[in-house]
């Protein structure tokens, strides 16, 4: 996200303004608009993470709340061993007829394919939002044509990697 400062002759320039959201040639978030609120906030959404970002000046007080991802100590805890492995089955299963490893693992990328490893998402995803997140994908993901349950079962075997 830049500024850009106009000066009195009418000439512009821009400078860095919130900056990280790319961490090591692995793209974390991609900040598509912004708004101001009425406190003077600036929010930046990222259609990448989902997340809205709000932005203060001055001795204004940030939320110190986490999300419900960053919460969870693990989340396939919850689920039993055989459950657990039949849907980690099924979620490979998926993750190979929809061919995620194109765009997903640099092994079986094309020549020229920035792949987007997925070797974090615990951190960031439950159960839950990784579903969410397949449901309505980032571009420029696909949306796989799969339905809930399977959807359920993709996230499970990834976040089981």
């Amino acid at each position: 996200v830049v500024a850009v400062h106009f000066t009195e002759d009418g000439t512009a320039s821009q400078q860095d303004f919130l900056t990280g959201f790319e961490l090591d040639e692995d793209v974390i978030g991609r900040p598509v608009d912004m708004e101001q609120g009425l406190d003077g906030s600036i929010y930046i959404s990222d259609d990448y993470s989902g997340t809205i970002y709000r932005v203060t000046w001055g001795n204004m007080q940030a939320s110190t709340g986490l999300g419900a991802a960053s919460q969870a100590k693990d989340a396939l805890a919850d689920l039993a061993g055989e459950t657990l492995e039949s849907l980690v089955a099924q979620g490979a299963k998926l993750y190979a007829d929809n061919d995620c490893a194109a765009c997903h693992d640099p092994a079986a990328a094309a020549e020229g394919v920035q792949v987007k490893l997925l070797d974090k998402l615990k951190g960031r995803f439950d159960i839950e939002g990784l579903s969410a997140l397949l449901d309505t994908p980032p571009g420029p993901m696909p949306r796989p044509d799969i339905n809930d349950e399977e959807r359920r079962a993709l996230s499970v075997y990834l976040l089981s990697k």
